[in-house]
């Protein structure tokens, strides 16, 4: 794991800056620094050392430095791949999983990306062909970053480095903005700075004097969903995920376990003692009990054996994070998820280097509420839309609001959102904080959805018929590459901590998109019904029958109270294209108990929390 950087340009960098630029990743990987400059090309790395301690240096040649490479991330599979090599007859003096690419690399040149499973963000200069080739794995895990004009290209694992090497920062993007206010991130291939791109999961690009060429690699299985037998698919699910956690074990460091005591991390953590008598798993837990999960931890930990490092945070812990988190994001996300996920990484990184995360579980395997909300909609859509809303509007305003996780008024207020357009259109309205009100909150508003919609389903989703199957395929490249795993790698790796996924090992994805709805969604309120089902004599019962709570943060609490005169102030000095009178609105209603605004207030706090220390 690590941070990567690199330049192609003909009118040269100083070694210094380029140097500079590549030190703001040292936080990526504190353990050594190395730097290469050939031709006009520049390829930098800061390592954190999780496999092949002694060598794997990078920037890293082959045999005759005509290739050199700079890789972020892990490949599991790459002992398979390093014997049928050895039998091509390449020679290595590694044994680390970066040289593995490098050759894999001069066999198939750009096609090596296929043969490659594991989480990769990674660039070759290529020197007979005077050009660099990058690429970045299936789901996005890992990030990469980069900028382009008619004399220089650069790219890197952060952002940061690309401004400190422009030598000032870029203009806000408004069509990044608008996508954040929109979704609470910014997606791929859009970030918050004009000129500054992140490149698509399964892209690869190749960069030489002819430009710049951007193709995908991969897409999703889209054949038809498999009819099995119920017991036969738990068994196909339990060794492929046997199979993905014991690749995920590769590592010459001691591996951690991030376990929330959610379904997904026990199933993990299962998994994991299977292999070994002495793991640490990490864990948080709150002092508002709604938001508590910290006892289901315990309780796996007893089961299987588990040293258990715990930490309660208290919400005057959740605003000092807040505070000084947020401030040093490198653009706006509105995920609060995230400070949770940065004190776990900062907890767990004082004890191990590299841990396993559940991250993806819900995607694979149909875990989150609004794959109830899709059912539960289906059944009410012949009721006339006009009813519909008068109804709900009713119910709703019964129901005093609550600082409580999902709250039932705040689930009805997310409902009523969604009762008109196609399927993707309500799903993406219940997760959304600002859809059509950005029009009254922005003086520079742009209608960003239509394009962004589009493009996901162009290269992500159009080949799925069956409802599910898209809705799975959408997650996938919208929420979990842009926001889930965006977080887990900048949380972690601000920590010199590396976050594992076994749940996107892609065979297993596309096993789960592949199943039918019933093994996944059995009833009204079971979600990942064939993971509880297929684990339900391995883990406790009490785990395998918990409804599913989520990594969250009582921000409607935060904003009524700790936080409350931190956002008054913003809104009341906000930039020129917020519209303060409608902010404020917002604001009162939320505090007076009026509606239940913690959603699009807390994506506002971050934007002017960011924006006031980054841009004031």
């Amino acid at each position: 794991m690590c941070g990567i950087l690199g330049a192609v340009t003909p009118r040269g960098i100083s070694e210094q800056k380029f140097c500079e630029a590549l030190s703001l990743l040292k936080h990526r990987g504190p353990d050594e620094s190395g730097f290469v400059h050939q031709d006009g090309f520049y390829l930098g790395c800061e390592r954190l050392k999780i496999i092949d301690l002694q060598s794997g240096t990078q920037p890293l040649p082959n045999e005759d430095e005509n290739l050199w490479i700079v890789f972020n991330g892990e490949i599991y599979n790459y002992r398979e791949i390093r014997e049928e090599l050895v039998k091509k007859g390449h020679k290595f003096k590694t044994n680390s999983d970066t040289e593995v690419i490098l050759h894999l690399y001069e066999e198939y040149q750009e096609k090596c990306v296929q043969y490659l499973k594991g989480m990769f963000a990674f660039a070759v200069y290529d020197k007979y062909r005077n050009s660099c080739f990058l690429a970045r794995d299936r789901f996005g895990i890992k990030p990469l970053f980069y900028y382009k004009n008619s004399d220089i290209f650069l790219f890197s694992s952060e952002i940061s480095p690309i401004i400190h090497l422009l030598g000032e920062k870029p203009r806000l993007s408004k069509q990044g903005l608008n996508l954040y206010l929109w979704l609470d991130y910014i997606p791929s291939p859009y970030t918050i700075y004009e000129e500054v791109f992140s490149l698509l999961p399964a892209h690869c690009m190749i960069v030489s004097k002819d430009g710049v060429r951007i193709h995908q690699y991969y897409r999703l299985n889209t054949s038809e969903v498999i009819k099995i037998p119920f017991n036969v698919a738990c068994e196909q699910v339990k060794s492929s995920i046997t199979e993905s956690v014991n690749y995920h074990l590769v590592s010459d460091v001691e591996v951690g376990i991030f376990l929330s005591g959610g379904l997904d991390s026990s199933i993990l953590a299962s998994e994991m003692s299977k292999s070994y008598s002495d793991i640490k798993a990490f864990s948080i837990g709150f002092d508002c009990s709604s938001y508590d999960e910290s006892k289901y931890a315990s309780i796996v930990c007893r089961r299987f054996g588990i040293h258990n490092v715990y930490h309660k945070l208290n919400s005057d812990d959740l605003t000092q994070l807040f505070l000084h988190f947020i401030s040093q994001q490198e653009q706006p996300f509105g995920d609060h998820s995230v400070l949770p996920t940065y004190f776990l990484s900062r907890l767990a990184s004082r004890y191990v280097k590299t841990v396993i995360s559940g991250d993806g579980g819900d995607e694979t395997f149909l875990g989150y509420q609004t794959y109830i909300a899709h059912k539960i909609f289906g059944m009410i859509k012949h009721i006339p839309q006009r009813v519909r809303e008068s109804f709900l509007r009713f119910v709703w305003r019964l129901i005093p609001c609550s600082d409580r996780y999902f709250s039932l008024n705040f689930c009805i207020q997310r409902f009523m959102r969604s009762q008109s357009g196609n399927e993707i259109q309500r799903h993406i309205r219940w997760m959304e904080s600002f859809g059509k009100e950005r029009e009254k909150l922005l003086l520079c508003f742009e209608p960003v959805e239509g394009e962004y919609i589009e493009l996901i389903l162009n290269k992500y989703v159009d080949g799925f018929t069956n409802l599910y199957s898209r809705l799975q395929a959408f997650d996938v490249y919208t929420y979990l590459s842009n926001d889930i795993l965006y977080k887990t790698d900048y949380a972690s790796m601000k920590n010199s901590l590396e976050a594992r996924v076994p749940f996107l090992d892609y065979p297993l994805v596309e096993l789960g998109v592949s199943l039918p709805l019933e093994l996944k969604l059995s009833r009204i309120k079971s979600t990942k019904n064939i993971l509880r089902q297929a684990y339900k004599n391995v883990l406790p019962p009490v785990i395998w029958r918990k409804k599913k709570r989520g990594f969250s943060l009582p921000t409607a609490k935060l904003i009524r109270e700790e936080l409350k005169s931190l956002l008054h102030n913003y809104i009341r000095h906000a930039p020129a294209f917020i519209n303060r009178r409608y902010a404020l609105e917002l604001f009162h209603e939320h505090i007076d108990g009026v509606k239940d605004n913690r959603k699009s207030l807390w994506n506002l706090l971050v934007f002017l929390h960011w924006y006031e220390t980054n841009y004031r």
